[in-house]
């Protein structure tokens, strides 16, 4: 994926490469001869302006020749220029055409400006007509036929698509796979999967990505024999990656805590504490009419459990619904409070977009969430469950205003009693949705502020997808990004919190202030779009450059904004 970080909002930012289109281009070439140099077809996506999720199906992106040649073609341009085999087209409208059946993107810039030989698919479900779409420049649909399988064969057959259009595609096609001797069986074979290398490389990198935003007053490294409170869900939960499509389970993975405990040895005392609870807690018997044991409900298979009753608030409160559930998700239960669905799946791709880490619990459930503040009363409730072919484990829980304050005083407890702090926070991003906000989600900005004030000696380490906002940020000792780092991530933020290794990564993007200094912020026709139409009437003005342009300063520039490399302390 090389399209630029336009917005900070966007749910795939942990994908790409970051906002600057020569650092984006200059990345992706070099990502692209590693992969073609193994043997394998690299696809470089998404051909083009598919800069964020909301609306991305049908959002018409108008811009003009200058902003789309020098901001976000330049890194697809440059993975032609690295010999791609292959170039995946977006789901989103170009200057009012899909953008794989866009004549201008497909034939005129790719094939006729850029020389590019290779073929074209769409992304999943992308196709929208046959004949526009072929003539036009595509060569593949994926992942079926609903353009390109009968209806292409029709068209040939009965005279509107001249058959010559069909043997282009395949040409492309077969000429590219004839170029890695796929074709012919002169392809070298694949060697093991060497997992022990793969790990270590793994590791390499995420050390290399962590990025330290903020370090005073000697706060980090952590010194060897001082007594550490490790606090946060994400202590204990290895933060991998984010979800939809790029969702990797890893060989294995260890957990901060872990890692912390490891690498400080028998001498120092750690402790920790939860912070916020992600899973929840199990809903009072008291608080059900009738009662009954949400916390673990066993439907057999073939079988429907149903619950018609009431739940009753003592108080005015704001709940967060927890449903853990392991069957196939659209068999999940519908759970129906007041006569609204708490759960509803997400429109046109039911529950494929669920987030990475925190939508699965510690024993492997999956895991909804739903917050509503709920009025003083009594509240219908109504469960039904189906057992499915092989049964359903559900359980229904809850976080309050209680549970919340009584996991930050817990928190801020162990962090005066000890003498260095690690607060853990997260922000878990997926494919086919994007960000609200650039603030913390959850209860974590209090947790932060709870916890700095407790004990100004914290590190605050990140696992974002993006850039975050940090109106905490200067209550913090520390601050180190290490975004979603691969299965090693515990080792490598381990390492680098005790200086056995450099942070030496460098931001890719600038972190806005708050969400209204930003270059998309307070002009919806920029983002998320009006009526199906965005503009890019920021033109070149993106990241950096708009920074520069509005005299507007970031919390934590880009690394690329600057001329010569930013001190680790730079705020």
């Amino acid at each position: 994926m090389v399209n630029l970080i336009r917005t900070p909002y966007a749910g795939r930012n942990f994908e790409t490469l970051g906002e600057d289109p020569l650092l984006a281009g200059d990345l992706v070439a070099a990502e692209i001869r590693g992969i073609q140099g193994e043997g394998l077809i690299a696809t470089v996506k998404h051909f083009a302006l598919n800069n964020q999720e909301k609306n991305r199906d049908s959002i018409d992106v108008r811009v003009d020749e200058q902003t789309m040649h020098e901001m976000e073609l330049r890194g697809f341009e440059a993975a032609v220029d690295a010999g791609a085999g292959a170039v995946m087209g977006a789901y989103n409208k170009v200057n009012g055409t899909f953008a794989c059946e866009n004549k201008p993107l497909l034939a005129d810039i790719l094939r006729g400006q850029w020389g590019f030989d290779g073929w074209v698919m769409t992304d999943w479900f992308a196709a929208h007509s046959t004949v526009a779409a072929i003539t036009a420049g595509l060569d593949m649909e994926m992942p079926d036929g609903t353009y390109f399988g009968a209806p292409l064969k029709s068209a040939v057959q009965n005279g509107s698509l001249p058959e010559q259009y069909v043997d282009r595609a395949v040409r492309r096609i077969l000429g590219v796979m004839d170029r890695f001797g796929l074709l012919d069986g002169s392809a070298p074979p694949r060697p093991a999967r060497d997992a022990r290398a793969g790990a270590a490389v793994a590791l390499e990198v995420a050390k290399a990505g962590a990025t330290l935003l903020r370090n005073e007053n000697r706060t980090l490294p952590l010194a060897d024999g001082a007594s550490i409170a490790v606090i946060g869900p994400t202590g204990t939960l290895p933060f991998v990656s984010g979800g939809g499509s790029a969702h990797v389970v890893p060989d294995h993975a260890d957990s901060p805590l872990d890692a912390i405990r490891a690498r400080a040895g028998a001498r120092t005392r750690v402790t920790y504490a939860l912070g916020e609870d992600l899973f929840g807690k199990a809903i009072p018997a008291s608080a059900l009419t009738p009662a009954f044991d949400s916390e673990g409900r066993q439907v057999a298979a073939g079988k429907t459990w149903q619950y018609d009753g009431s739940l009753t608030v003592t108080e005015p409160d704001e709940w967060t619904f927890v449903l853990h559930f392991d069957s196939a998700p659209t068999a999940r239960p519908q759970v129906l409070l007041d006569g609204a669905e708490l759960f509803p799946l997400a429109p046109g791709y039911g529950e494929y977009f669920s987030g990475g880490l925190v939508s699965t619990a510690p024993d492997g459930l999956s895991v909804r969430r739903r917050t509503l503040t709920l009025a003083r009363g009594a509240h219908t409730l109504k469960i039904t469950a189906q057992g499915g072919d092989a049964g359903l484990l559900f359980r229904l829980r809850r976080i309050t205003t209680a549970t919340r304050a009584q996991d930050v005083a817990d928190a801020a407890t162990a962090a005066r009693a000890a003498r260095r702090v690690v607060l853990f926070a997260y922000e878990d991003a997926t494919e086919g949705l994007d960000r609200d906000t650039l603030e913390l989600p959850g209860n974590q900005a209090k947790l932060i502020a709870a916890v700095t004030a407790a004990n100004p000696r914290t590190t605050v380490v990140l696992n974002t997808s993006s850039s975050t906002s940090m109106p905490w940020l200067a209550r913090t000792g520390a601050v180190l990004q290490m975004y979603y780092p691969g299965q090693e991530g515990a080792a490598a933020t381990a390492a680098v919190l005790y200086g056995d290794c450099d942070p030496g990564g460098r931001l890719t993007q600038s972190f806005p202030v708050d969400d209204t200094h930003h270059p998309v912020a307070g002009d919806p026709l920029r983002y998320p779009g009006v009526n199906g139409t965005e503009e890019y009437s920021e033109r070149i003005h993106l990241g950096y450059r708009w920074y520069d342009a509005e005299g507007v300063r970031p919390s934590t520039p880009s690394a690329t904004a600057c001329r010569t490399p930013p001190s680790p302390t730079a705020t």
